[in-house]
């Protein structure tokens, strides 16, 4: 084993939750948002603001039309959204009983922890659904806790600096998006790309290879192989 700790994104990388967490942001965006915005729809941010924080993804969508959302009801949809979401996550996530005794395996030989661009309370609620919270504990960041979100290798040094390591060379970053990617190579950790929840697998593997990636593994238990060799 090379590595010390894994630092492991949340929403498409531990848990399949794009779909519910965005069907819950646009509901309330729609109820907020002017005219225009109506026409957004989970495809679009899959496809424009996969890894992207909701900051993020406001300002992609003020690209793509001619009118801005209120910071206040930025903040209205924000708020309001968060709360909404695990209704929408229980009827979407069952625990994945594979997921959760490789990842007890992994938790025995490395220190491990979640780094998240999401909103914190979205990424425990995902864990708690999903039966994981129990194996990282409190040793959960996300983009509330530094400045400069992923791309930015902000997140991924917070995380390793939390979890006791400041040699970057020790991490293990693991990722499903070529944003979160970028962060964890920035950090200088060794990032490997994941791809089992992506609908695209071909055109996902080809963007994680791109930012730089080390390797490319579409389930679990090669990452397990992979981490533990």
């Amino acid at each position: 084993m090379n590595y010390d700790v894994l630092v492991i994104d949340c929403d498409g990388t531990l848990v399949d939750t794009e779909v519910p967490v965005n069907e819950a942001f646009l509901k309330k965006l729609r109820d907020y948002a002017p005219a225009d915005y109506q026409k957004f729809d989970v495809p679009y941010i899959l496809e424009k603001c996969i890894g992207a924080t909701v900051d993020g993804i406001f300002v992609q969508m003020a690209k793509d039309v001619s009118t801005v959302i209120s910071d206040e009801n930025k903040r209205r949809v924000i708020n309001e959204y968060q709360d909404i979401v695990p209704d929408y996550l229980k009827a979407h996530l069952v625990p994945d009983q594979e997921l959760i005794a490789i990842l007890q395996s992994l938790s025995t030989h490395f220190r491990t922890c979640v780094a998240s661009n999401g909103r914190a309370r979205n990424v425990m609620n995902s864990l708690i659904v999903a039966g994981l919270s129990d194996i990282f504990k409190q040793n959960v960041f996300t983009a509330e806790d530094v400045v400069n979100p992923k791309p930015a290798p902000d997140l991924i040094f917070h995380a390793a600096h939390q979890m006791g390591i400041t040699d970057m060379s020790r991490v293990l970053h693991i990722e499903d998006a070529a944003r979160g990617a970028r962060a964890g190579i920035a950090a200088g950790a060794h990032v490997i790309g994941f791809t089992g929840h992506a609908k695209n697998k071909a055109e996902t593997a080809a963007e994680l290879k791109e930012a730089g990636v080390i390797a490319v593994f579409d389930n679990w238990a090669d990452i397990a192989a992979f981490a533990l060799r």
